[in-house]
């Protein structure tokens, strides 16, 4: 970084510069330079240390995932999540007159294949939140049980499979926009607002929708499985 004399001392007309002079304004430009220098890798540091407590949260569920432990109680919480997502995007804070049942269904059919619903008795969006959940739950079980029945481990090593897969493509796809992100943060002026404080809470904002959006592909993965018959996989594979 160049820094200009003149930046630090004003020097009238025709007046010789003094040896003291030029010293004070070359110190007051390093001292400068030091506090910006000690800013940059401060800031970058306060960047790593975000970007590792997000690591060390998915690190953490990966390392379950890879020592085989029993994710049955996840599964069904996110699937709980997933389905009380859907419903207060579809239901906000409307009124029942206004409910659009068409599009929850059409919805909550994508993520859980679960169909046939009945709203009739329904009048709150808590007594719909919970229908919903008690429906998916009871599908699930019924996909555990028929997995079951084929091989005792199948839907947890399942389960295992799919979460594994997509915290991984979700983890590459998140460290790239966390530094795209850096990068805004970096070429933006944000005036009197602290660059850290803004990538923080951006960054914690963007970690969330990776967390959402696990939740959301591994539901749907997860109750879109199916049992295909031998003859089955055989003309699929004739086919292909």
């Amino acid at each position: 970084e160049y820094v200009s004399v003149s930046d630090y001392v004003e020097i009238p007309e025709g007046e010789e510069i003094q040896h003291k002079m030029l010293s004070n304004a070359i110190e007051t430009a390093q001292k400068r330079i030091e506090s910006n220098h000690y800013g940059i890798r401060k800031r970058v540091l306060d960047f790593d240390k975000t970007n590792n407590e997000q690591r060390e949260l998915i690190y953490n569920e990966r390392r379950r995932v890879l020592e085989g432990d029993n994710l049955k109680t996840n599964i069904i919480s996110m699937l709980g999540d997933v389905v009380t997502s859907i419903t207060e995007n579809c239901i906000g804070e409307a009124e029942l007159a206004e409910w659009d049942l068409d599009e929850l269904r059409a919805e909550i059919k994508g993520a859980t294949t679960l169909d046939g619903l009945d709203f009739t008795d329904i009048k709150t969006k808590e007594e719909l939140i919970t229908y919903l959940v008690d429906e998916a739950s009871k599908l699930y079980e019924e996909k555990d049980t028929m997995f079951s029945s084929i091989k005792p481990e199948a839907m947890r090593e399942l389960e295992r499979a799919f979460l594994l897969r997509i915290v991984d493509r979700k983890w590459q796809e998140h460290i790239d926009n966390m530094e795209q992100l850096k990068m805004g943060i970096g070429l933006q002026a944000y005036g009197q607002k602290d660059p850290v404080i803004e990538y923080k809470m951006q960054s914690y904002e963007i970690f969330d929708e990776l967390m959402e959006d696990i939740k959301k592909e591994t539901i749907k993965l997860i109750m879109h499985s199916r049992i295909q018959k031998a003859e089955e996989v055989q003309a699929e594979n004739l086919v292909n």
